[in-house]
């Protein structure tokens, strides 16, 4: 009884909600304004303008404009905002973190060593936040609107729209657009100048950042893009961001990753550009739905300036914020686009989003392999307008464990790219080992899983279709000079042609040209126990010289990556289906591979889930994919076979 009631009495468990990790989500903040700390989704901003990062990224500093305050954004404690310096009150006061006071901050930049410098707009000033000593002092500015140079303490600033850092000279460049002028204020020799005025070339400098190591420049009145070297004075064009649409826009931010330069233009229908090429930055919701640019994650309104910052650890990632927002918000472009067409294949030949190379930190990569029914959808599909890549099972899958993680504050996040081609065009026991090991090396994977449905009907006659390799398999790409041999010239030596004297036995072969042969499919051939050992040692060996590939290769963290197979039901019911399964058994046994046979799961699951996959085509559809992302991801976390690392629950207070 004493069991009973402390039971009853103890506070319920609860789990910590973490951000979600995927293509467009909340960093902190709430839709309506305000003023509140807290977790990141509680926490309320008011008009938040200016970003900028520590050195390391853990830190993100927001400059919440109509709060008249510094905010301070925890990265590594799930987002977590506090105030770092002023109050709701405006104010020009000096002193510790608690005893300063801003007046509509706007615009931050850091410049290392602990040192956080804002733009405070309504007292025409550059305040510094030493974040180390906690205390704030003036940094530039007479506290009176104007285009004075000169002494900091004397000098005057104006509206100022944008503010970098150049750490090769130690000095913050910053714009106003309005006065035509660009200007320095130099930390090394304690003075302001004007680096631009009245310019030819860049007429009204605003929107500014860093791309590869150098400053860049828009101008305001032409969108013309400049690279510069300050001590050179060289400016050179590097590109203009209406040039794709021929609208004439105001660039109100800009931003790098990697070789891409970005820009956020006002009043245009298309309003996201990335150079170079001028291609248009376009937005999907998690169902492959294209967003309109005003519902878009990154949305905002005419005459607005931005806070846009690349994430430093995260390719083609970015952190987003505007007054009329009121939250910080992150956005990826993986070109999404194309997804809309689900049979497309991106540059590293791949029918997949563009992930950048590198792995982002906390990131656990899987690689998803097989024929069309790893990736595709159906026919149907297709002409209901459902065919596109994020309602693909591999996009699925990433949705729902970046989900699960979130709900139960798993630190790591999910990325799932997948390698597929339609088995009717290459066999999937084949290609995969010569294409999946360079892409295992290239985007770093940590897992890759085969996804093997138990139908794969005519994989034997790729033997005799393609010329045969030193290592006995078939080529990667066929040869049109060797297709057009006679069929007798292309039947190897040893198990193919074993394998093929025992069909013609049975009459399981016949000419289908004078160059090519149709066997039986292997529903057939498997019937025969002497044929089936052939089967076996023909589909089997390509599968294990990946397997040993596979084995020798390691991650960027120095672990060894990890390879298995799932066998996933397709197909009617049918004596074959058991053929099939005992098949694959037999093979994972011979050439000890990890094999998991999911057939049964999905076969359990039928009858409540009829018409989850099309009897044309025999591929799962949308109403389908849902069902075959939980007993895929159920297997992969009931095995242990991907890490899913969650903290113990704390008691409900």
């Amino acid at each position: 009884m004493l069991i009973l009631s402390s039971l009853l009495l103890s506070p319920p468990a609860t789990w910590a909600l973490r951000p979600i990790e995927h293509y467009h989500d909340l960093i902190a903040g709430e839709p309506e304004p305000g003023y509140r700390d807290g977790s990141f989704e509680s926490a309320l901003f008011n008009g938040p303008q200016g970003l900028a990062l520590n050195g390391d990224g853990t830190r993100l500093y927001v400059a919440d404009k109509n709060n008249n305050c510094i905010r301070v954004i925890f990265r590594d404690q799930n987002n977590r905002v506090e105030t770092l310096a002023g109050s709701s009150k405006p104010g020009d006061s000096n002193g510790s973190l608690k005893e300063a006071s801003f007046n509509k901050p706007t615009l931050l930049t850091y410049i290392g060593n602990d040192q956080l410098i804002v733009y405070d707009s309504g007292n025409f000033k550059f305040r510094s936040i030493d974040l180390a000593k906690g205390q704030v002092t003036d940094l530039a500015g007479n506290g009176k609107q104007g285009d004075v140079d000169g002494k900091p303490a004397e000098c005057s600033l104006n509206d100022i729209w944008n503010m970098v850092y150049l750490a090769t000279d130690n000095a913050i460049f910053f714009s106003e657009p309005n006065n035509y002028r660009l200007r320095k204020l130099d930390l090394v020799d304690d003075s302001v100048s004007s680096v631009l005025l009245n310019d030819t070339k860049i007429l009204r400098p605003g929107a500014l950042c860093l791309y590869q190591g150098s400053l860049c420049i828009v101008d305001s009145a032409s969108s013309n893009v400049f690279k510069a070297d300050i001590v050179k004075k060289v400016f050179d064009p590097i590109g203009n961001f209406d040039a794709g649409d021929k609208t004439l826009s105001t660039v109100t931010a800009i931003a790098a990753s990697g070789k891409d330069l970005y820009g956020a233009r006002l009043g245009v229908a298309q309003p996201w550009v990335r150079l170079p090429g001028n291609i248009p930055v376009r937005f999907f919701d998690i169902w492959g739905h294209e967003l309109s640019p005003k519902l878009a994650p990154a949305a905002f309104v005419n005459r607005q300036v931005l806070g846009l910052l690349p994430d430093p650890n995260h390719e083609k990632k970015f952190i987003f914020t505007g007054k009329s927002l009121s939250c910080v918000s992150s956005f990826k472009d993986y070109n999404f686009a194309p997804g809309e067409d689900i049979g497309t294949y991106n540059a590293s030949g791949m029918s997949e989003f563009d992930y950048p190379d590198k792995k982002p930190p906390k990131t656990f990569r899987i690689l998803i392999v097989g024929n069309s029914l790893s990736y595709s959808m159906t026919f149907a599909d297709q002409r209901a307008g459902t065919w596109n890549r994020s309602r693909s099972f591999p996009k699925e899958l990433e949705l729902f464990l970046n989900t699960k993680a979130a709900l139960e504050d798993n630190p790591l996040n999910y990325e799932i790219l997948s390698i597929g081609h339609p088995e009717a065009n290459v066999s999937c026991f084949i290609w995969p080992y010569y294409e999946v090991p360079d892409l295992v090396k290239k985007f770093d994977i940590d897992f890759v899983l085969f996804i093997m449905p138990t139908q794969t009907s005519y994989s034997c006659n790729f033997y005799f279709q393609n010329p045969i390799t030193a290592e006995g398999i078939p080529s990667a790409k066929s040869d049109p000079e060797y297709l057009l041999k006679p069929w007798k010239d292309k039947i190897p030596e040893g198990i193919p042609k074993d394998f093929y004297e025992k069909c013609l036995t049975h009459n399981w072969v016949k000419p289908a040209s004078k160059t090519q042969l149709d066997f039986q499919p292997t529903q057939v051939t498997l019937t025969d126990p002497a044929v089936k050992e052939d089967v076996l040692e023909l589909l089997s060996k390509p599968i294990k010289m990946l397997a040993d590939k596979l084995k020798v290769l390691k991650n960027s963290e120095g672990k060894p990556v990890d390879y298995h197979m799932f066998l996933i039901f397709r197909d009617e019911v049918n004596p074959a289906t058991e053929l099939q399964r005992s098949f694959w058994k037999d093979m994972a046994k011979r050439d000890d591979f990890p094999l998991y046979d999911m057939v049964g799961d999905f076969l359990a699951f039928k009858p409540t889930y009829e018409g989850m996959y099309s009897y044309e085509d025999w591929h799962y559809n949308a109403n389908g994919t849902p069902l075959y992302v939980q007993l895929v991801a159920h297997e992969l976390l009931r095995q242990h076979l991907i890490p899913f690392p969650t903290p113990k629950p704390e008691p409900s207070k």
